[in-house]
């Protein structure tokens, strides 16, 4: 189903009118990263309070996934400048420690 079938088959309230035919996902980000915001604000209220549709959650699925790639992209460079630190005798070992428990939930052994 595409992302505009979605939106026409889910009650979320947005604030500019979509074009009738088709989009795509990236469609949907080509309109501004502000409207996408708002949107996928407006979903994750949905998402809390679980009255989410199955379609609500697989467009928020989605968009999420878009952010997650979205930062990974923008700071993959700067981690990795900083991971070839890590041999040094004053690395920080207790920030990376912290970012790994954001990340992936555990801390590094």
């Amino acid at each position: 189903m595409t992302t505009m079938n979605r939106l026409a088959t889910i009650n979320v309230t947005i604030d500019f009118v979509l074009p009738m035919e088709c989009m795509t996902l990236d469609d949907f980000i080509a309109m501004g990263e502000e409207k996408l915001s708002a949107f996928f604000e407006q979903l994750q209220v949905k998402m809390l309070r679980h009255t989410a549709s199955k379609l609500e959650e697989e467009l928020w699925a989605e968009i999420s996934y878009y952010y997650d790639h979205k930062y990974y992209e923008d700071n993959i460079d700067a981690f990795l400048e900083y991971q070839s630190h890590m041999g040094e005798p004053d690395f920080d070992w207790g920030f990376y420690s912290d970012w790994h428990k954001d990340m992936y939930g555990y801390r590094p052994r």
